[in-house]
């Protein structure tokens, strides 16, 4: 997954406060990404949906499975090619650490309402303005591929941006 390699790539640039957690998480994909992963949600028992840690989907009806997502409580990744406007299926999902979507729209608030996510990636979406108010509120965001389509990283959340070379 690219954002794995990104964050094994510009390890020594994360902070030494969020390395042992990033390491920690690190370590436990390269464990767990073949054995806990899934494209769907369909067909997962009770047990499965708990301990799934990698989702990767083209399409997820939110409002249809919003009780299997809710059972998902140790996912870690979270990538959608699906257009999202409702978000409030993440408040569930507190071990996420990234979330990655292709097309976001309206109304949203809920990069800071996950605390431990250090990564958050967006293909596209409607208003800078609201990811950069979001994004500056999140405590341990290490890298963002939100704003203009440009990658950053931030090597001081949540103020300090660099582009990725």
């Amino acid at each position: 997954m690219k954002w794995i390699e990104e964050l094994e790539k510009y390890f020594d640039d994360i902070s030494s406060e969020l390395q042992p957690e990033v390491r920690a998480f690190l370590d436990e994909y390269y464990e767990k990404k073949d054995t806990h992963s899934a494209t769907s949600l369909e067909g997962l028992s009770d047990e499965e949906l708990e301990n799934l840690f990698y989702l990767e989907s083209d399409y997820i009806d939110i409002d249809f499975y919003s009780d299997k997502i809710v059972l998902c409580k140790n996912l870690r990744v979270l990538k959608f090619s699906d257009i999202i406007s409702e978000f409030d299926f993440l408040e569930n999902l507190t071990e996420l650490r990234i979330l990655d979507l292709s097309s976001v729209e309206g109304k949203h608030n809920f990069i800071a309402r996950l605390p431990k996510l250090i990564v958050f990636s967006v293909d596209s979406h409607r208003e800078e303005s609201d990811f950069l108010s979001e994004i500056r509120q999140a405590k341990k965001l290490i890298i963002c591929s939100a704003i203009g389509g440009a990658n950053y990283f931030l090597q001081e959340p949540p103020t300090v941006f660099r582009n990725f070379p």
